[in-house]
C-alpha cells in the first residue's frame, strides 16, 4: 500500500534497500522526474544514505503502480526520472528517524519540468533507566514497554508503542530506543517461570509467595497514577527508574480434559482491543492441568477453546469463567463447555432490488477480548455467521455505496444501538438498509498551511450512534458525507486532536458548544461551513 499523503509514521528500523521495481509495461515516451533534499528538522543537516520510495497512488497512463526507489548522497539529495504522468506519493526513512512522506504529481519532463519534493525527518528519541525493587535492589529480566494512549473504536486505550522491547539487565538497566517523539507511559512487567506446578504437585503449608506486579512509572500499580514521560527529537531520556510494587501472588488451576486445549486469562474490565501487558497473563498446560502462577489479588475472566477427544474438523467448545482472587490460591472445577452456535442472518433492502448492493465486511467485535467473527456479506442478502457464543458483540458493518444502515433486529428485539446481546442464545440478526440517504458537505475554514489535511470531521447524530460518521478533510479543508440517514446531527471540525478522539462521546462533551447542528432531510443535500476546533494536550496525555 502506498504512504498516505502529508502523514508520518515510526518506521526507524531499517527494512534494506529495494531495488527499481518495473511492474508496468514500457514506458510512455513523455515522462517525468522528481528531485529534491532530505534533511533533518532539528538543524536542517542533509541524511546522507536515506531510502527515498517513489509509488504511484493510482493507476499511471502505463496502467500499473509502479514502486521506484532510490538512495540520497552525502548532501542528502536524491532524484528519480522516469516517471509515467500521474499522482505520485514519496516516502523517506532511514535508521534512527522517523519517516517522512508527501505527494505530488509528476510533471512533463518534455517541457523541460521537474518536481521538487524536499522531505524532512524527524530524530528518533529513547528513555533510559534502571528497574528497581522497594530497597533499591535492581531487577533483572523485566520486560520495559513505552505504552501510548490511542483511540480504538471511540475508546481511550493504551497501547505499547516500543518499535523495540527494552529488557533490564543484570544492574537493572534497561534502554528503549527509536521513539517516535511524544508522550509516553512505562511499563514494566516482571514474569517469574522458574516455578511451575505439575498435574500430581500441590503446595502444602508453604509461606505466602509475593512479588512483583505490573508496574507504571515511577511506581504505579494502575495506568491512572502513572506519570507520563515526554520526549522530544533526538532527546534521550536518562535515570528514568522504575520502582517495581509487590503484592502476594497466587496460583490458578484447572483441569484440561480435552485433548487439544488453549486458554487464556485477562483482567476484568480489560480493553477488547488493546489491552496491556499489566491486563494479560502467560499461562500454560503441563500434563493436563492448566496453570496460572503469579497472580496478584483481583477479578479475572479465563477463557477456553478445546477440540474435544475423537472430534473431528468444526467440533470445538468453549468455556468462560470468571475467578475472583482474594488471598488464597484458586483450584477451578473443570471448565463447562459453552456450545457455539449458528445464527442466520438477512439483510434486506428498503425500496431497491437487492441486487444493486456489492460484497462488504461485516465483524461482531466481542465486549471483553475473544474471538472476532467476521464474514462477507454479498448481494445473496441470507449467510449464517458461525461461531457466535452466547455473549454481547459490537456489531461492525460499513454499508455498500448508496445504502445506510436504517434498523437492526436481532430476534423480537429491535437493536437502536449496534450492541449484538446474543446471550439467550441463538436469534436471527435482521438488517435493513435503505437508499434514501441525503449528503453533508461543505469546507472548513480559518484553518493554517499545512493544517487542513489534519482535520478530523465527525457528523454524530443525535439518535443511534451506529450512524456517526467520520471523514478527512482533504488538502484544501473540503469534507463530504455520503449516504447519511435522515435525522438530526452535530457537527465537528477537530484540529490538533489526537486520531480518533473525535469518536469518544466523553472527549466530545467538551466541544459541544462549539459544534454547527444540522438536519439532514431523505436525499438531500446540506452544504455546512465549519470553523476548526483546536485541541490541545494536556499534562496527563490526554486533550482538550
Amino acid at each position: 500500500m502506498p504512504p498516505k499523503p502529508n502523514s508520518a509514521e515510526v518506521r526507524c528500523g531499517r527494512a534494506g534497500i529495494f531495488w527499481l521495481l518495473c511492474l508496468s509495461a514500457p514506458l510512455a515516451a513523455q515522462t517525468g522526474s522528481v528531485q529534491g533534499k532530505v534533511t533533518e528538522t532539528l538543524h536542517g543537516k542533509p541524511v546522507g544514505e536515506a531510502l527515498v520510495s517513489v509509488q504511484s497512488t493510482g493507476a499511471t497512463s502505463a496502467g500499473a503502480r509502479d514502486l521506484y526507489t532510490t538512495v540520497t548522497d552525502a548532501q542528502g539529495r536524491y532524484q528519480e526520472v522516469g516517471l509515467p504522468p500521474g499522482k505520485y506519493s514519496a516516502l523517506a526513512t532511514r535508521q534512527g528517524f522517523v519517516s517522512a512522506s508527501s505527494a505530488f504529481v509528476s510533471p512533463d519532463r518534455a517541457a523541460g519540468q521537474t518536481a521538487t519534493l524536499d522531505l524532512e525527518l524527524t530524530p528518533c528519541a529513547a528513555i533510559a533507566g534502571r528497574v528497581l525493587d522497594s530497597l533499591g535492589e535492581p531487577v533483572r529480566n523485566v520486560s520495559v514497554q513505552a505504552m501510548q494512549y490511542v483511540y480504538h473504536s471511540g475508546k481511550h486505550v493504551l497501547e505499547n508503542a516500543s518499535p523495540v522491547a527494552g529488557q533490564s539487565d543484570d544492574r537493572g538497566e534497561y534502554r528503549l530506543y527509536n521513539l517516535r517523539p511524544g508522550r509516553y507511559y512505562l511499563l514494566a512487567t516482571w514474569r517469574d517461570r522458574s516455578f511451575l506446578l505439575r498435574a500430581n504437585e500441590r503446595i502444602v503449608n508453604a509461606p505466602q509467595r509475593t512479588g512483583f506486579i505490573a508496574t507504571y512509572y515511577p511506581d504505579a500499580s494502575d495506568a491512572a497514577r502513572a506519570a507520563p514521560l515526554q520526549v522530544g527529537p533526538a532527546e534521550e531520556l536518562t535515570k528514568t527508574d522504575i520502582h517495581l510494587q509487590s503484592s502476594a501472588l497466587y496460583t490458578i488451576r484447572m483441569v484440561a480434559a480435552a485433548t487439544d486445549s488453549y486458554f487464556t486469562m485477562h483482567a476484568r474490565g480489560a480493553s477488547p482491543v488493546a489491552a496491556s501487558a499489566g491486563e494479560t497473563f502467560f499461562t500454560s498446560i503441563v500434563d493436563g492441568v492448566w496453570t496460572a502462577q503469579n497472580v496478584p489479588p483481583g477479578s479475572y475472566m479465563v477463557s477456553g477453546t478445546a477440540r474435544m477427544a475423537g472430534g473431528g474438523q468444526g467440533a470445538m467448545t468453549y468455556s468462560r469463567q470468571v475467578v475472583e482472587v482474594r488471598n488464597r490460591d484458586v483450584e477451578l472445577p473443570a471448565p463447562t463447555p459453552i456450545s457455539s452456535f449458528d445464527a442466520s442472518v438477512s439483510v434486506q433492502v428498503k425500496g431497491t432490488a437487492l441486487s444493486r448492493m456489492t460484497a462488504r465486511a461485516l465483524v461482531l467485535q466481542p465486549d471483553e477480548p475473544g474471538t472476532v467473527i467476521s464474514t462477507t456479506v454479498s448481494a445473496a442478502g441470507t449467510f449464517i455467521l458461525r461461531d457466535v457464543l452466547p455473549q454481547s458483540y459490537q456489531l461492525r458493518y460499513d454499508s455498500p455505496p448508496g445504502f445506510y444502515l436504517k434498523r437492526i433486529k436481532l430476534g423480537e428485539r429491535e437493536v437502536s444501538d449496534s450492541t449484538l446481546d446474543f446471550s439467550d442464545g441463538p436469534a436471527p440478526l435482521l438488517l435493513v438498509l435503505a437508499t434514501d440517504g441525503g449528503r453533508v458537505e461543505g469546507s472548513v475554514g480559518n484553518v493554517a498551511a499545512g493544517e487542513a489535511a489534519q482535520l478530523q470531521i465527525v457528523l454524530v447524530p443525535d439518535g443511534a450512534q451506529r450512524n456517526l460518521k467520520d471523514a478527512v478533510a482533504d488538502e484544501t479543508g473540503r469534507y463530504r458525507f455520503e449516504d447519511v440517514a435522515p435525522g438530526a446531527y452535530r457537527l465537528y471540525a477537530f484540529t490538533g486532536a489526537e486520531n480518533g478522539a473525535p469518536l469518544d462521546p466523553e472527549y466530545r462533551k467538551t466541544f459541544q458548544q462549539k459544534s454547527v447542528a444540522v438536519k439532514v432531510e431523505p436525499g438531500g443535500v446540506v452544504t455546512v461551513a465549519l470553523q476548526p476546533i483546536r485541541a490541545s494536550p494536556r499534562a496527563d496525555g490526554t486533550e482538550r
